[in-house]
């Protein structure tokens, strides 16, 4: 039995033991070589992944060296040829952990970063924050040979060392800006420096040219360079594109230079000269503008952020922004409740960068001043605006019109933007007032334009004066105008050298000429009463004749534009293939709300002959004989004298202008019974049976241009063929290849046809304006398969023709 002193003295002993065996045992772990290795073996043991390292040597307490060390995982792989570092553990009982001095030859890492197949929701703003770990961080002494880390997209490259001095450079490179930042597309690569003292070291970062897209906006040749220094408190900024540009506009070169101090901190720099161009796929070139040198300056004073931008070309233009932002904090981003003052002067006395910006307006002249104020916060700013066109005058060769004397002055009225304004065209003047409520949301305007005998248009074409009344209401989604136009003179000329209103037969068919839709930003919708004066002319296809008459014209959200009224067509003239015919007093142009460019045709046209009335043989089988001759029309067609008598012939337009019909009449209808000499009578003079070769090629092309399905004169050909004996008998363009200029060229023929059998087919084509005569026999082999032989003036043929028909 142990006694109660030796249990004592044994629970002393262990008292005292345990403790130096801890001790021990800790001494041993941190302090030798052989504690640092089972450290290593007991970090295998738990660290996800594979730990291996060549050789290690050192202790716990530091210093530490290895050689060889290999790590790896589902996510990163490291790798490291050669380190060495040490830690004064003495610091932590400061609250520090001091490393120093570390060297690493080289070290690769690598993170693995493959998304999972269920995508998040694209661009979530994630904020990264470094662990509270590097707050207590320091590090006396770093060199690094090489350190190279890599992930998905990114790679980033660091040498260099930290005693006492910076000597650090390092590289990023960036495969794919898309991941980091939204809407960025394309790739930028980063090179930086460090160097300088330990407590204020300079920084320099650069980028190589690279090309770069922000949604609609095209960087091209992008370089940036920044400089900070820290001990001098000072920092340099350097930009440069060579190109930025969207679908509409391109401004080149950019180069943007700023400089300044940190504390306290300012701001001095330049945007270089740079071209604003406006691009236009349709024309063969872009117009442009020059925008001059801008200076830029901005200071911390006591009492704000101040702000100040100018630019100038000479004393002619200027332009003069001052931003304060009052009780400013600097490294802070400014609230919606931060209060602003601004202030912009603009003074124009040089108009002519408006022509680069407008191709069509030339020779702009005039003094324009915008001076706009600012005030109040970012969340609810107080616009105080007044803009003055003054002494003004252009030039626009499209239309023709010099405008001058035009005065426009605009001024912000509480919550309104008033307008007032005149222009002075030809002989006459427009004014408009308009009104805008800066408190609607779609900036509601209501314009009131009022004028006289302004002169609108005036070219070759157009020549038209104009006595508006109209009232506008306007945002920016609709447009809504009501009002009257008086046109008291005007002469309108619409292709006047084309004397058919009608020219094609209904069986014509244009095929791949689909009319485009046009899709407008705004939806209008209109309701304009037009009235004409007394001195309107209207020159169109062969008619010549003035105008009279009021329309309505409606158009509504979403609707065409349709009209209502009667434009009459009185007193004037219809020349028709080169004869002139008096319209009658009641012709016009009707309106039934219809579309404004497709009116119904209500036009008749005549003149007095004095012919002979005819009477037309029988066709004789000689007649039918002469077929191969030149002038077998003229002998077909034999006719009787009689007393001259004077009627009355003409014709009548019906149907609309998209689809328009002639009728034939004579007055009286029962001294011409034939169809095709009402038609010759009507453009020659004379009856169908005494025509010369070149007026019956005008008749036969008169007639095929009336054919329609509804009227009587589309059968006109087919009777003169049936009498003949033909299948075919028409005018028209017949191709012929001329050796002497090595092109195809049409010729205006008259061609006539005659099927043999069903398979034989003989036409025979005779130039009407030269004489230049082709023979063609066609045989049908088969469905696909057909000969044709050719013989002309210039040469002779045989060709084997193959039909593919495709459903």
């Amino acid at each position: 039995m142990i006694n109660n002193k030796k249990l004592s003295w044994i629970k002393w002993l262990l008292k005292r033991l345990v403790p130096g065996v801890f001790l021990l045992g800790g001494y041993l772990l941190l302090n030798t070589e052989r504690g640092l290795e089972t450290t290593v073996l007991f970090i295998k043991e738990f660290l996800p992944g594979q730990l291996k390292i060549n050789n290690i040597q050192g202790r716990l307490m530091g210093p530490i060296q290895l050689k060889e060390l290999y790590y790896q995982n589902n996510k990163i792989n490291l790798y490291i040829s050669k380190a060495q570092f040490d830690w004064q553990w003495k610091d932590l009982f400061h609250g520090k952990l001091n490393f120093g001095p570390i060297f690493i030859d080289k070290l690769t890492f690598f993170v693995n970063q493959k998304t999972s197949q269920k995508k998040s929701n694209a661009y979530q703003q994630k904020t990264y924050r470094l662990p509270k770990i590097f707050r207590y961080l320091k590090f006396n002494s770093v060199d690094i040979h090489q350190m190279n880390v890599q992930s998905e997209g990114i790679s980033f490259l660091l040498q260099g060392s930290k005693y006492q001095q910076w000597n650090i450079n390092w590289e990023m490179d960036i495969k794919d800006l898309n991941k980091f930042i939204p809407e960025l597309q394309g790739k930028i690569a980063l090179r930086g420096k460090i160097k300088g003292a330990m407590s204020n070291p300079e920084f320099d970062i650069t980028t190589e040219k690279t090309n770069l897209l922000w949604r609609n906006w095209q960087f091209k040749q992008l370089k940036a360079a920044i400089n900070i220094d820290s001990k001098n408190q000072k920092w340099f900024f350097n930009l440069s594109t060579y190109q930025f540009n969207n679908k509409t506009i391109k401004l080149s070169p950019i180069q943007l230079n700023l400089s300044g101090s940190l504390s306290p901190f300012s701001l001095e720099g330049n945007l270089a000269e740079f071209k604003i161009n406006k691009l236009a796929q349709l024309e063969p070139f872009s117009s442009s503008i020059i925008v001059p040198i801008t200076k830029i300056s901005s200071h911390l004073s006591k009492h704000g952020l101040e702000a100040s931008l100018q630019t100038s070309q000479g004393y002619k233009n200027q332009l003069f922004f001052y931003l304060l932002l009052p009780r400013y904090q600097l490294h802070s981003i400014p609230s919606l409740q931060q209060g602003l003052y601004a202030n912009i002067d603009l003074n124009f006395k040089d108009l002519n960068f408006l022509t680069q910006l407008i191709p069509d307006l030339k020779k702009p002249k005039g003094i324009f001043n915008a001076h706009i104020k600012i005030k109040g916060a970012f969340n609810n700013p107080i616009f105080n605006l007044n803009l003055n066109l003054r002494q003004a005058s252009a030039f626009i060769p499209a239309l023709g019109i010099n405008l001058k004397n035009i005065n426009y002055q605009i001024h912000t009225n509480k919550n309104n933007l008033i307008g007032n304004g005149q222009i002075h065209s030809g002989n006459g003047f427009i004014e408009f007032h308009t009104i805008t409520d800066l408190l609607n949301q779609n900036l509601s305007t209501l314009i009131d334009i009022q004028g006289k005998n302004i002169t609108i248009i005036h070219n070759p074409e157009y020549q038209i004066i104009a006595t508006p009344k109209l009232k506008i209401l306007a945002n920016l989604q609709q447009i809504q105008t009501d009002g009257t136009i008086l046109f008291p003179k005007a002469n309108i000329k619409i292709n006047p050298k084309n004397n058919n209103l009608a020219e094609l037969s209904s069986d014509v068919v244009f095929i791949g000429t689909k009319k485009k839709s046009i899709n407008l930003p705004l939806m209008f919708k209109n309701n304009i009463k037009i009235e004409t004066g007394n001195d309107i002319r209207l020159q169109y296809q062969g008619l010549n004749t003035k105008l009279k008459g009021t329309l309505t014209i409606k158009q509504d959200f979403d609707h065409p534009v349709l009209a209502t009224g009667v434009l009459k067509l009185s007193p004037g003239e219809y020349n028709y293939y080169g004869q002139s015919l008096t319209l009658q007093p009641n012709s016009s142009l009707n309106f039934a709300n219809t579309p404004i460019n497709d009116p119904i045709l209500n036009i008749i046209a005549s003149r007095n002959v004095l012919i002979l009335p005819v009477s037309t043989p029988n066709i004789s089988a000689d007649t039918k004989s002469k077929i191969g001759s030149s002038n077998f029309i003229q002998s077909s067609l034999l006719s009787s004298q009689s007393i001259p008598i004077q009627i009355e012939i003409g014709l009548k337009v019906r149907g609309t202008l998209e689809d328009p019909s002639i009728i034939l009449f004579a007055s009286p209808s029962n001294v011409i019974k034939s169809q095709l000499d009402l038609l010759s009578y009507l453009i020659t003079g004379q009856a169908s049976t005494q025509l010369s070769a070149a007026s019956t090629q005008l008749l036969l092309n008169a007639a095929s241009n009336l054919g329609s399905e509804k009227n009587n004169i589309g059968q006109l050909i087919s009777k003169v063929q049936q009498k003949l004996g033909l299948d075919q008998l028409t005018v028209g363009a017949k191709p012929i290849f001329d050796p002497t200029t090595n092109s195809l060229q049409q010729n205006t023929s008259l061609i006539v046809g005659k099927n043999l059998s069903p398979k034989l087919n003989i036409s025979y084509s005779l130039g009407l304006l030269n004489q230049i005569s082709i023979l063609e026999i066609n045989y049908l082999l088969n469905k696909n398969f057909s000969l044709q032989t050719t013989s002309s003036n210039f040469a002779n043929g045989l060709d084997l023709i193959y039909k593919l028909e495709k459903n």
